[in-house]
Order: C-alpha cells, then structure tokens, then sequence
C-alpha cells in the first residue's frame, strides 16, 4: 500500500481519473465510486478490508501497467482476453494483479538427425523429431 491519503474530493477525482483511463466497459463515476468504497467496506471472497481512501493512488498505475501488458500481448500476436467491465475489475480487486515481466523462453525442437534447432514445422516418431521429411527418411534408412 502507498502511504498517500487523499481527501474523499481528492480520492474521488483521483478515482475518475483512473476509470477514464480504463479500457473496458465502465458506468457512471457516482455508480462505479460508491462501488468501489461498497467493495472495499465489504470485500468478496475473504479479502481483508481496505481503506479506500489509501486504495486509490494503487487504481491508475494498475490500469496502465495492464493496459501496456495487453499491448505487448497483441504486438506478439499472443491470446488477449476481451477487457472486464470496470465493475468486474473492481469488485475482483484486479489493481492487485502482477502482471508478466516477460513471457517464459519457448521450447526449441532439436532434429535427432542434423541436430536443426528451432525449425516450425516438424515430424515426431517414437519420441524423435525430425525437422524434415528427409532427415526422418535417412533415420529409417532409406
């Protein structure tokens, strides 16, 4: 938690900032805000409580830490979730989610008979991969 304490002008204004800047569907700032506090008074799932008030400073660098995430997932034609409602986002405290640094290294195939690394496509047999139709002929023996 960050030790800013805004006034309840101050924390609304911050909270409208951060439901502008939000990328998916979102209602009105007196709706969403008086979900927000009910949210974090009552929180779902036995989350502890929050004080808003400290709880809004964290809203905005979140949205933009996942808005850049979703960038760099669409750039890398990767699997991008359609966005949450703003509700949703708040009522699943997702300013609480950590998002990748980076994607796990992927697993480079080996052809067990010119010793090819990172070919696309490539045959399996009994365990062995073969980068090309003629690389599993010569291990046949063809």
């Amino acid at each position: 938690m960050t030790n800013k304490r805004y006034t309840l002008d101050q924390a609304k204004a911050a909270f409208e900032q951060a439901r502008k800047e939000f990328y998916g569907t979102k209602r009105g700032l007196e709706t969403e805000f008086a979900n927000f506090v009910y949210h974090c008074k009552h929180p779902l799932n036995g989350y502890p409580k929050l004080d808003f008030v400290k709880t809004v400073p964290l809203l905005l660098p979140a949205i933009r830490n996942q808005i850049a995430n979703r960038s760099r997932m669409m750039s890398k034609n990767e699997f991008v979730p359609p966005p949450k409602n703003f509700k949703t986002w708040i009522n699943n405290r997702c300013w609480e989610e950590s998002m990748p640094d980076s994607q796990p290294a992927k697993l480079e195939h080996k052809c067990c008979v010119c010793g090819k690394v990172g070919f696309k496509g490539f045959w399996v047999v009994s365990n062995e991969r073969f980068c090309s139709k003629e690389c599993r002929l010569k291990k046949l023996g063809w």
